[in-house]
């Protein structure tokens, strides 16, 4: 029926042309993907851009500058003339033109006299004038030198050889022994500290000297065999660490210290040694003070406590100690200003536990006659018995009166 078939709309002419219409677009949208990338797709992503602000400017001035387009000074006048622009008077010299005073050189010739007063010697009071010393042609040469019956070799470099009757080296705290031998030391000086970091040592070995070092005749006479060993370290420049061992038949002896320099307070020194002899243990303990007062006055305090049965390499003949010993020694040292040293001691002896036993004092004088050549003289006396002791010491190099003679050099 009519009124049943209604009409259908044909779409398929319009789809066309609406395809044709989105091809540019989609055209468009690919150019603008390919051109700035995926941020087409997502416009909130990307971050907002500030712009800088506005530059900051100043107009320039329309008028030219009149000294700009003058390329010169005027022709002289004798050229011929060229036409040109006469510069301004302002530009005439760019450059202000300042007058040179002329100074005319004068040369002089002669010798300039005028005062020296700066180097004048000024000679003031407490100054004190170097002595001339006695034997004062002695060329000091230390390399061989004969001291107290015995040769030593003391090179610029290294170690120091000793060969006859020499006393063993040892810390101030230790004993010394008296040896006929040899003795090789380097760096050892009991008398001040070594160097931060530094080794000092000395090593004798050879016999026993039981000879009366005063007597200047009699027999040989030289004991058991016997070695001496001393080492030194120094933990800083006023710290030294100091060891030392002696050995010989029946004897051993160990011992450890240290020196500490205080500066200006003084030097203190203190050991402990440990003595096996036929096998009794037995131990001495000593400290030392010195100190220099008023930069002249040198005093010195010594203190010792000996166990009963030790004994070291220097009481080794005499035996061991049979009771215990203190001892105290005061000492004190002034320089006479070109004569040398004036020294005094007192020393105190107490056996066990009673009456000081002996108490003596001492007096000596030591100088210097030439550089290495020391002569002392001293006296001691016995404040129980009144007993006196003197003696005299001499040592020189013997190179000195050698050399030319018989050394060849």
């Amino acid at each position: 029926m009519s009124g049943d078939n209604q009409s259908v709309p044909d779409n398929s002419a319009t789809q066309p042309a609406a395809a044709d219409a989105a091809a540019p677009q989609a055209r468009q949208a690919t150019r603008e993907a390919a051109r700035y990338g995926i941020g087409v797709l997502a416009p909130a992503m990307p971050q907002q851009v500030q712009l800088p602000g506005p530059v900051e400017g100043y107009a320039l001035s329309p008028e030219p500058d009149p000294c700009a387009e003058w390329s010169g000074p005027p022709a002289p006048a004798d050229l011929a003339p060229t036409p040109g622009q006469e510069a301004p008077a302002d530009c005439q010299r760019a450059f202000p033109q300042y007058e040179v005073p002329q100074v005319s050189p004068s040369y002089a010739l002669d010798l300039e006299r005028r005062e020296l007063a700066g180097s004048r010697p000024v000679l003031s009071q407490g100054v004190v004038l170097p002595q001339p010393r006695w034997f004062s042609a002695i060329n000091a040469r230390p390399a061989l030198s004969y001291g107290d019956r015995n040769w030593l070799y003391r090179g610029t470099e290294g170690p120091a050889v000793g060969v006859g009757n020499l006393t063993a080296n040892s810390p101030a705290w230790g004993a010394g022994a008296a040896l006929g031998g040899v003795q090789i030391s380097d760096q050892f000086d009991s008398s001040s500290n070594i160097g931060e970091g530094k080794f000092g040592y000395s090593s004798s070995v050879g016999r026993l000297n039981l000879m009366d070092p005063s007597a200047t005749a009699g027999a040989v006479d030289y004991g058991a065999s016997a070695g001496s060993g001393t080492v030194r370290y120094g933990l800083t420049s006023a710290v030294t660490v100091e060891g030392q061992m002696q050995t010989t038949r029946g004897l051993t002896t160990r011992g450890m210290g240290t020196r500490y320099n205080a500066g200006e307070v003084g030097t203190f020194e203190a050991g402990v040694t440990q003595s096996n002899f036929d096998s009794v243990n037995a131990w001495r303990y000593r400290f030392g003070y010195n100190v220099t007062m008023a930069d002249t006055v040198k005093v010195g305090l010594t203190g010792e406590d000996v166990g009963a049965g030790f004994s070291d390499l220097s009481s080794y003949s005499s035996g061991a100690a049979a009771t215990r010993l203190m001892r105290s020694t005061l000492s004190a040292g002034v320089p006479l200003r070109g004569m040398g040293t004036l020294s005094g001691t007192y020393t105190s002896d107490v056996l066990g536990r009673g009456d000081p036993n002996d108490r003596r004092v001492g007096l000596q004088h030591s100088m210097e006659l030439a550089p290495n050549v020391q002569f002392a003289l001293g006296a001691d006396r016995d404040l129980l018995s009144g007993d006196y002791e003197w003696k005299a010491n001499l040592s020189m190099p013997v190179d000195t009166f050698m050399r030319g003679h018989w050394l060849g050099f």
